[in-house]
C-alpha cells in the first residue's frame, strides 16, 4: 500500500519506535468512487502536528482544499438545476400529480423564481403593464355586481359545470387582506409572462403564446416601450392599455389545451410560483389558496369583459338608431335610441354563459369540449383540497400533568373549573338583573338534564 508521499512509497518504520510514535493510515475517498480515485495517506497518532514533515503537510493541505471543492461542486450540482421527480424514490403524490417537476427540470430554481418577483424599480414597462392590470382588476371588482350586471349574471359567472347551476352567485366581496393576497399572484404571473417573453426558449420554461395571445401582449409592450422611451412623443392612453390588459388575461384563459396543460403560460407560471425561496417546493396546505385566487379573479374579469362587450354593443345599436331618426325625421332622440339599443342588444347573461361554458368550467361531456387552463386548476385545486382536508393537522394542545398547554396559553384544569364556576355566577347575576327579580332562586329553573340534542340539525340557532 502506499502513502499520499511524493514517491507513492510509505515510509520506513523504525522497529524501536514506541506505539504512540507510529503512523496509522486512512483513505480519501471522492463521492461515489471506490477505485482509482481514491488514495491513501498516512494519519498520525498521538504525535505533535509540528513533527510532519513540511511537504506531507503541505500534500494533506491540498488534499482537504480538494475534497471541499470536490464537496462544493457536487453541493451546487444539487442545487442548481430542478430534477424530475422519481415515482419509485418520491412518494409525495402532490407534486407527481401537477408536475412541477417534470415542467421545469434543468433550469435554476433560483432563477425561475424571480421572474415572478415584484417590478423592480428599473423596470418602468413592466411597473405600467402591472398598474393597468390593477387598475382592470378593481374595476372588475366593481362591476361584478346585481346592481351592475344582474344577479343571473353573476350565476353564471359562478359556474363550474356546464349542466349544474352552482347554488349560490358570484360575490365579489372580500376583506382587504385577502383582495391584496388575491391580486398579488396575477401580478406575478403577468410578471413571469412578460420577462419570460424575453428570454430565448431553450432558456425558460416551455409554455407558448397562441397567436390570440401574443398579438394584445406585443401591442401593450409597444405602447409602454414608446411611452418609457419618449413619454411627450408618445402619451400614455390608460383606456387603450387597460383595455389590452384585459384582452392579453381573457386570451390567456380562453386557451385551448391541444399539446399538454404546460403549453399553458398561466399554468407554467403556477409551477414556477411553486417554488419556495429555498428552491423547495411549496405545500399543497400552502399552494391551494393561490389556485383559489386565480378562479376568484378570473371570474370577475370574465364579467367585467363582458361588461365591456355589452356597452360596446349598446353605443353601437345607439348611433345606428340616432342616425335612422336623423335622416327619417331630421331629428334624434338620444334617450329613445338609448332604450331601444339597450332592449336589442345581448342580455349580459347570454355574454357572460358563452365566455363560462367556453373557458371557465370543467370540460363537460360533450365529443367536442376540450380542457382549458380554468378545467386543469380546478382539478388540481380538487385534489389539493382533498389532501388538505384529509391531512390531520399537527397537535397543538399538550398535558402535564393537570396542566394544560396549548401554544403559549397553559393553565391547570383547577383553574379552568373555577373560571367557568366564575362565568355561570355572573350570568345568573346578569339574568337576575335583566329579569327584575331580587334572588335567583326566583327566576324559572331551566331541567338541563331532559334536554338532548338534535343531531340531524347542525344549524346553529337555539
Amino acid at each position: 500500500m502506499a502513502t499520499a508521499t511524493t514517491d507513492n512509497r510509505p515510509h520506513t518504520i523504525h522497529p524501536s519506535a514506541k506505539p504512540e510514535a507510529r503512523m496509522r493510515r486512512g483513505r480519501v475517498f471522492t463521492r461515489g468512487c471506490n477505485g482509482p480515485g481514491s488514495s491513501w495517506f498516512e494519519v498520525g497518532f498521538g504525535g505533535q502536528a509540528s513533527q510532519a514533515a513540511p511537504e506531507e503537510a503541505a500534500i494533506i493541505d491540498r488534499m482537504n482544499r480538494a475534497m471541499e471543492q470536490q464537496q462544493r461542486r457536487f453541493e451546487m450540482e444539487d442545487k442548481e438545476k430542478i430534477k424530475a421527480a422519481d415515482a419509485r424514490m418520491d412518494a409525495n403524490a402532490w407534486l407527481e400529480h401537477v408536475g412541477w417537476a417534470t415542467h421545469l427540470e434543468g433550469f435554476d430554481p433560483e432563477a425561475m423564481l424571480r421572474l415572478t418577483d415584484p417590478v423592480s424599480e428599473h423596470e418602468h414597462a413592466l411597473q405600467l403593464i402591472q398598474d393597468s392590470l390593477m387598475r382592470v382588476m378593481s374595476q372588475a371588482r366593481a362591476i361584478a355586481t346585481p346592481a351592475q350586471v344582474g344577479s343571473q349574471a353573476l350565476f353564471e359567472a359562478q359556474r363550474k359545470e356546464v349542466d349544474k347551476k352552482p347554488r349560490r352567485p358570484f360575490d365579489n366581496r372580500m376583506e382587504d387582506d385577502t383582495w391584496a393576497r388575491y391580486t398579488a399572484v396575477w401580478t406575478r404571473l403577468i410578471c413571469y409572462i412578460y420577462r419570460a417573453e424575453d428570454m430565448a426558449d431553450e432558456d425558460r420554461p416551455g409554455y407558448r403564446l397562441s397567436k390570440r395571445q401574443s398579438e394584445p401582449l406585443d401591442e401593450l409592450s409597444e405602447i409602454v416601450d414608446a411611452y418609457v422611451d419618449d413619454p411627450d412623443a408618445q402619451p400614455l392612453e390608460e383606456d387603450r392599455v387597460d383595455r389590452l390588459t384585459l384582452q392579453v388575461v381573457m386570451a390567456l384563459l380562453d386557451h385551448r389545451l391541444a399539446a399538454g396543460e404546460y403549453r399553458s403560460a398561466i399554468i407554467s407560471g403556477l409551477a414556477v410560483m411553486g417554488i419556495r425561496k429555498d428552491g423547495g417546493w411549496m405545500d399543497v396546505l400552502d399552494y391551494t389558496p393561490i389556485y383559489s385566487a386565480v378562479i376568484k379573479i378570473a371570474r370577475a374579469m370574465v364579467v367585467y369583459q363582458s361588461y365591456v362587450e355589452r356597452q360596446a354593443e349598446v353605443a353601437r345599436l345607439k348611433q345606428i338608431k340616432m342616425d335612422e331618426q336623423q335622416r327619417q325625421d331630421g331629428l334624434s332622440d338620444e334617450r329613445e335610441a338609448q332604450e331601444e339599443a339597450e332592449e336589442e342588444a345581448t342580455s349580459m347573461f347570454r355574454i357572460v354563459r358563452k365566455k363560462v361554458q367556453r373557458f371557465m368550467t370543467v370540460t363537460s361531456g360533450n365529443a367536442r369540449a376540450e380542457p382549458t387552463p380554468m378545467d386543469w386548476i380546478y382539478e388540481a385545486r380538487t385534489y389539493g383540497m382533498h389532501i388538505r382536508f384529509n391531512t390531520p393537522a399537527g397537535g397543538t394542545i399538550d398535558w402535564v400533568g393537570d396542566r394544560i398547554k396549548h401554544r403559549r396559553v397553559q393553565f391547570r384544569m383547577g383553574e379552568l373549573t373555577e373560571m367557568l364556576h366564575s362565568l355561570k355566577d355572573e350570568a345568573r347575576g346578569l339574568l337576575t338583573t335583566l329579569a327584575m327579580v331580587d334572588d335567583v332562586s326566583q327566576l324559572p329553573q331551566i331541567p338541563w338534564s331532559l334536554f338532548e340534542d338534535d343531531l340531524g340539525i347542525i344549524r346553529r340557532r337555539f
